[in-house]
């Protein structure tokens, strides 16, 4: 196939393209052979992309820094019955702000038909946008060295506890080694919101990239996070029927749960329906989900919160009405007392009233002004907190244990992994696909220290008897 040379088309039309008070200056062509090309990829901060831009290359690669938690991306058509749109053919085709993950972000620019009924895709190109963790380049840890002890309860960009320091704080500590074991000395914690922040062992506190922070950990001020053993776990589980209901930060923790009690993870799928899992643990170990709520529909058309608990139920079923079954429900910032009140509400109407109940707290999310995606101010983030302490008061009084992902998350907001929310701590990779005789087998792995680390909490209370009985 014959290839256009690049700009020896002559323009037979200018276009000038308005976007937040801006000019854009859009020459295109009505030559049907310039159809498929974009004439320009642009993003704002500029952004040094490899290869170097020719509208005949399809796939570009960039990294950024920690901080950089968005961009503005943009592109225009050769073409002028064309149009290049974001990530979808009805996507946004003017200068869209995107936010960037921890690891590879993947931006989709669609060349786009629009002189049919319907928008036809003629092209696609995509941007692989890696934003590096604040470890990339830190050296292996040598716990011999005599480590500052840095705590962080939340970032001075994202102070939601505005009578409380922000950014790192040195702890009157010795060294990094003699506190670990200080701690390993502290009791198992009663409770999955006992008060902590997370710690971790710097050169200095005043210079928090001379800090390891892969050797960052949650550690409540008296208390301490119990990990269970496998074995444990197991045997902690079995005969355990786990109901999940909330949004994908939920599901995210219930994969993580899956991965934990079998040791491997071998389905997966962002399901926002209904899914129920009876292979676990040898058999001995259900859990299921229920996506709640289903934002993308229109409000008149969203199933209604205890429609949804209902239908979990019914495909959970048979539930024992004790602590053999448990709720778990959660989400980022939907979640509110009118939910707990219908659950409990919805429970007593299926005479299950004797079973254990779980809420996970709200989370980190929202803070970045994405285009279609409600953003908060910082007194919004601020009025977040108070909500989180009254739902959290609110499940106490009804016997919820309560796992606490507010301020787990909120200290390191910036570690989200990709998604318009920046609220989500966890994504599932394919690991290497077994070779079966019979078959061939997915395996996958759900990676996120932070999700890691609540879902901990999680497994950490709910076999809280194990530890009374040893």
């Amino acid at each position: 196939m014959e290839q256009p040379p690049e700009h020896q088309e002559p323009y037979d039309r200018k276009i000038f393209d308005i976007y937040e008070g801006q000019f854009f200056n859009r020459k295109c062509s009505n030559n049907p052979i310039n159809m498929p090309y974009i004439s320009q990829l642009m993003t704002s901060p500029t952004l040094t992309i490899t290869p170097s831009f020719s509208f005949l290359t399809t796939e570009y690669f960039t990294n950024v820094s920690y901080e950089q938690l968005m961009v503005k991306v943009w592109a225009f058509g050769q073409n002028c019955q064309t149009e290049v749109r974001i990530d979808d053919k009805y996507g946004p085709s003017r200068p869209t702000n995107y936010t960037l993950g921890l690891g590879p972000n993947k931006i989709s620019f669609l060349v786009v038909d629009i002189s049919h009924t319907e928008p036809w895709v003629v092209n696609t190109y995509t941007l692989l946008i890696y934003r590096l963790a604040i470890t990339h380049n830190e050296t292996p840890f040598n716990p011999i060295l005599q480590h500052k002890v840095c705590s962080l309860k939340q970032e001075c960009d994202l102070q939601v506890f505005p009578n409380e320091p922000c950014g790192l704080q040195e702890e009157l500590a010795s060294n990094w080694i003699t506190y670990k074991d200080q701690i390993a000395n502290f009791p198992s914690c009663d409770v999955g919101d006992a008060p902590g922040r997370w710690i971790l062992p710097c050169g200095s506190c005043s210079s928090r990239h001379s800090c390891f922070w892969r050797e960052a950990l949650w550690n409540p001020f008296r208390c301490r996070h119990v990990t269970l053993s496998q074995d444990l776990l197991s045997q902690c589980l079995a005969k355990k029927k786990l109901l999940f209901i909330g949004d994908s930060t939920n599901r995210g923790i219930m994969h993580y749960v899956m991965e934990r009690v079998n040791g491997t993870l071998t389905e997966w799928d962002k399901t926002h329906d209904i899914r129920v899992y009876n292979n676990l643990n040898n058999g001995q170990t259900s859990v299921s989900f229920a996506y709640y709520p289903q934002f993308w529909l229109p409000t008149n058309q969203r199933p209604v919160f205890d429609k949804s608990v209902y239908q979990l139920l019914q495909r959970s079923r048979p539930l024992e009405n004790n602590t053999n079954t448990i709720v778990i429900v959660g989400g980022v910032h939907w979640l509110a007392t009118q939910h707990l009140h219908t659950l409990l509400r919805t429970l007593r109407g299926e005479q299950l009233q004797g079973i254990r109940l779980v809420i996970k707290t709200l989370g980190a999310g929202f803070h970045q002004p994405v285009d279609e995606i409600h953003s908060l101010s910082m007194a919004e983030h601020q009025k977040l907190f108070s909500h989180n302490l009254g739902l959290s008061d609110f499940a106490k009084h009804y016997n919820f244990e309560v796992i606490d992902t507010f301020n787990v998350t909120i200290a390191r907001y910036k570690d989200f992994v990709q998604g318009k929310c920046a609220c989500h701590f966890h994504k599932v990779v394919e690991l290497e696909k077994e070779v079966n005789p019979m078959k061939r087998q997915s395996r996958f792995h759900v990676e996120g220290a932070i999700n890691a680390i609540y879902s901990e909490i999680l497994l950490s209370r709910l076999c809280s008897n194990i530890f009374t009985k040893r």
